[in-house]
């Protein structure tokens, strides 16, 4: 072995103990910070824990003081491989090159992480959600294309957590902004709930989940029973029963009851019907402007089987009829 390759494995093998040894500090600080187990056994303080974080956390925009020097190491490690011999048996030297590789990986790996959290745990507490998912987004590609190690296992444990923190934080948001109960619905603006349920994946869950209730509580009834009619005042859609009068109670009767097929009703009752369930998805849209999938998911999920089975049930039998009843609900 010459000299100059004598003394670059030398520099390999130096360079593969900082390696090592920032290594085993960062884990440690890891695991004392995101661990679910008691600092009893730990080789580092809390303290020490802290200290060593200021140093690796980043400060601002720019670079901490560790990750400046995982860089130089990382640059060091480059250019003396690429001065090694390629001629040269170094089994051991390929070795320590992986094995410091893998390592500087992981320190990468684990410092975007630990910069992710931070970050999220700040949007969150500004209830900037939006941004949040952005962030879990990030944090699951990174822990998704590790490879699997104890300290990255307690990593995925922290952006499992924060990602079912973020939903249950979404999960309020929706609550919060569509309120049902039987026969009463209420709407509240809301803000930036979509691009923040469409950044975490969620959209599509809350919608389907919106368009149940609003069917459930509204349009199922309004469909069934031609005697309930919207009221809307402000933010507010609630279902009155209006008493038939005695010239029309058997074509007042409900339109979809449990046991028995639904009485006809006249042209006018029929498009009563129609003009109430238009209106409900007025109300909707009205308030919620910029969501027009929602009307899409209510119609293609629950409505349209239902109400057009109304709409063929309550289609005159005689030919001579339809231009009557066309006229009546063509307009709607």
């Amino acid at each position: 072995m010459s000299a100059t390759t004598e003394a670059l494995t030398r520099k390999l093998g130096e360079l593969h103990e900082e390696v090592a040894s920032l290594k085993a500090r960062v884990v440690e600080a890891v695991r004392i910070f995101h661990g679910s187990s008691a600092n009893a056994s730990s080789s580092m303080s809390i303290d020490e824990a802290m200290q060593f974080a200021a140093k690796w956390c980043r400060q601002g925009e720019g670079p901490s003081e560790v990750q400046i020097r995982m860089r130089e190491l990382e640059a060091v490690l480059t250019d003396t491989v690429a001065h090694l011999q390629p001629d040269t048996p170094h089994h051991d030297n390929q070795t320590q090159i992986q094995q410091s590789h893998e390592m500087l990986q992981l320190l990468h790996v684990l410092s975007q992480l630990d910069v992710l959290f931070q970050h999220f745990d700040a949007q969150v507490h500004a209830n900037a959600f939006e941004v949040a998912a952005a962030d879990v987004s990030a944090m699951d590609r990174l822990v998704r294309d590790s490879p699997s190690s104890p300290v990255m296992d307690m990593m995925r444990v922290q952006a499992r957590m924060r990602q079912n923190q973020l939903r249950c934080l979404l999960d309020a948001e929706v609550d919060a902004v569509c309120v049902t109960s039987p026969n009463k619905l209420e709407l509240f603006p809301p803000q930036n709930l979509w691009a923040s349920l469409q950044a975490a994946n969620r959209l599509a869950f809350h919608l389907d989940a919106l368009a149940a209730a609003m069917f459930r509580h509204i349009l199922h009834p309004l469909v069934a029973d031609p005697t309930l009619v919207p009221q809307i005042h402000a933010n507010t859609l609630t279902l009155l029963s209006k008493p038939p009068s005695t010239s029309s109670s058997s074509s007042s009767a409900p339109l979809v009851p449990a046991t028995a097929p639904p009485s006809s009703l006249t042209a006018g009752s029929f498009a009563k019907v129609l003009q109430h369930v238009l209106s409900v998805f007025q109300f909707i849209h009205a308030h919620w402007t910029d969501q027009s999938l929602l009307g899409n998911v209510l119609w293609n999920t629950h409505l349209s089987t239902p109400l057009l089975a109304l709409v063929v049930h309550n289609l005159p039998s005689s030919v001579s009829d339809l231009a009557a009843f066309k006229a009546t609900v063509q307009p709607l």
